[in-house]
C-alpha cells in the first residue's frame, strides 16, 4: 500500500485505540481526584498543627480566645 492509495488514509485507531484513550483519561481523572484529596488532608493537618502550636505557645492566655490579654509589668508577682 502506497501513500497514493486511498485506503492508506482510511486507517484509524479503531475501537482499541478509543478504549486505550478512554482508560487513560479515566486514570488521569482518578489520580487527580486522589491527589486533590491528599493535598486537602495535608493542608488541614498542617493548620491543626499550627493551631496546636499557637495554643501551646500562648501559655497563660485564655484558650477559648475570649479574654483580654494583660500586659506584664515590673510590679507583677508571678
Amino acid at each position: 500500500m502506497s501513500a497514493f492509495d486511498p485506503r492508506y488514509y482510511q486507517v484509524g485507531p479503531g475501537f482499541w485505540g478509543f478504549l486505550a484513550t478512554f482508560v487513560m483519561a479515566l486514570a488521569v481523572i482518578v489520580i487527580y481526584r486522589s491527589l486533590s484529596k491528599h493535598l486537602r488532608k495535608i493542608r488541614r493537618d498542617e493548620e491543626r498543627a499550627r493551631e496546636e502550636l499557637r495554643m501551646k505557645s500562648s501559655g497563660s492566655e485564655d484558650r477559648e480566645g475570649g479574654g483580654d490579654v494583660v500586659a506584664r509589668e515590673s510590679g507583677d508577682s508571678e
